[in-house]
């Protein structure tokens, strides 16, 4: 398992088996350098870093083009900078819109105007902002790493201005989607509907009552584990997210990341009475199996199709037929409005609280992003003099 100078070595040294016996060598320059590792997993990953990183940067990779230094150079070092999920995410992005664009021009002549005709391309192309987002922050990511290590000059980028969304409609977002408090109690009977003979409609229902009851993302649900709940505290621990990620052989997969979507992801929290008794439902179902939300066969749940059977409950119940990130919307916002009442009727809500239970490290995207002003709120109703408060 040897590799030539920059590339390190890895071997395993058994007088250490008792400790960590991974030995991981790299030579830089003649000088040796070593790091011992417990498994063997974590010395391979560690050397790999360390190799894409210590790759003899020269000057004339600075006259590749740019998908050749992007496939050849940053891609792998970002590799082992991602979690997969990213990477996979970053790796698209590249090779369906960025390529298009600046895959044939070389290192050296990518200048502002090269990435600003992206930008507008994309946009002129009906692509949305989100995508249009990612691929700016690609090829000015991989631009800034080329910059970093000498291969050009120096960072090219001064200034991108972004579409402006009067001439691109499709740059608009989308107005996210939420349920209202009597459309969330449609719902969540609708998941504990019966047959005349007892038998569930939705065998999953509890599953999506759960998520509308704890606020909880989509990846965070499926690796639950029934360790994560205490049964006594009634609280429930986050700190794993499944991702659907694509192997070396272009096979989708699911897999458990052992840390959140975000750093704020990690966190415990207390749950309603209502998702109590969903999780007790679903212990009926899955109470053998490792994972709260496993499948009838024992593995992590799909994406698509739990989200084929959150459409059909929303069909099954009148309502529109959303994503099953609505929920999540639907819970913040539900809390948000409840916690304002506390405080209308003299009772405690910090806006805190409330962002730290959700997984976000700020109230800026709890705000922004969560928090519907149009959930109960009508602008235009009728009001009384009396009733309009003072400046």
């Amino acid at each position: 398992m040897r590799k030539s100078n920059h590339e390190g070595s890895v071997s395993y040294i058994k007088s250490r088996a008792s400790s960590k016996p991974w030995r991981v060598r790299l030579m830089r320059d003649g000088v040796e350098q070593s790091k011992y590792f417990a498994t063997k997993k974590e010395a391979e990953a560690y050397r790999a870093k360390l190799a894409t990183r210590d790759i003899p940067m020269k000057k004339r990779d600075s006259a590749k083009a740019f998908r050749a230094f992007c496939e050849e150079v940053w891609l792998p070092y970002k590799k082992n900078e991602l979690k997969p999920r990213s990477y996979e995410t970053t790796s698209a992005i590249c090779s369906r819109h960025v390529y298009r664009y600046l895959g044939m021009i070389a290192m050296n002549q990518i200048g502002n105007k090269d990435i600003q005709d992206m930008v507008f391309g994309l946009a002129a192309e009906g692509y949305s902002k989100s995508t249009v987002l990612k691929a700016r922050n690609a090829a000015v990511a991989c631009l800034r790493y080329a910059a970093a290590n000498g291969i050009i000059d120096s960072f090219p980028i001064v200034e991108i201005v972004m579409p402006n969304e009067e001439r691109y409609p499709n740059l608009i977002e989308k107005e996210k989607q939420w349920f209202t408090e009597e459309e969330m109690e449609r719902y969540v009977a609708e998941c504990y509907r019966t047959y005349s003979n007892g038998k569930p409609k939705h065998p999953n229902g509890p599953m999506y009552a759960l998520v509308l009851h704890t606020g909880i993302r989509e990846g965070e649900a499926f690796a639950l584990e029934w360790s994560d709940y205490d049964r006594k505290a009634y609280t429930l621990t986050i700190d794993k997210n499944a991702v659907d990620v694509n192997d070396d052989n272009g096979n989708w997969h699911m897999i458990i990341q052992h840390t959140p979507k975000t750093k704020a992801g990690n966190r415990t929290i207390k749950l309603n009475k209502q998702a109590v008794m969903d999780l007790k439902e679903i212990a009926k179902l899955t109470g053998k199996e490792r994972r709260i939300m496993s499948t009838n066969r024992g593995t992590i749940m799909s994406p698509s199709s739990f989200t084929q059977g959150h459409h059909r409950i929303c069909k099954a119940a009148g309502l529109p037929v959303t994503g099953v990130h609505s929920l999540r919307h639907s819970y913040v916002t539900y809390r948000y409005y409840k916690g304002l009442e506390a405080l209308k009727n003299g009772g405690h809500f910090d806006p805190r609280d409330l962002a730290k239970e959700i997984g976000h490290a700020n109230l800026r995207t709890m705000y922004e992003i969560y928090t519907h002003l149009s959930h109960k709120d009508n602008i235009n109703e009728e009001r009384a003099f009396e009733d309009l408060p003072d400046f």
